[in-house]
């Protein structure tokens, strides 16, 4: 739990909630600690990343926090993990 594998789009998905609710989650009381994915070979853009358990802790405090949202945190975390990169 301590590799950076969450995007932001993750945190989208597994919650459900929209650009705004998951940048809040993301920077507030203050901003989680993340990590850039390195450009590939021909370029391209650098993916920030976040840790699955500092997304959880500030998840599930949150007054509309559902339980299926932490699975689907924990899957989106797996699948990285697996290789099985979106």
């Amino acid at each position: 739990m301590n590799s950076f594998t969450l995007t932001r789009a993750d945190i989208r998905e597994a919650t459900s909630w929209g650009y705004h609710r998951s940048r809040s989650l993301i920077e507030h009381p203050y901003r989680l600690d993340t990590r850039f994915t390195a450009a590939g070979h021909k370029g391209g853009g650098r993916t920030e990343r976040f840790r699955l358990s500092d997304v959880l802790s500030r998840l599930r405090p949150h007054k509309r926090f559902k339980p299926e949202m932490e699975q689907n945190l924990i899957t989106a975390d797996a699948d990285y993990r697996k290789g099985n990169m979106t």
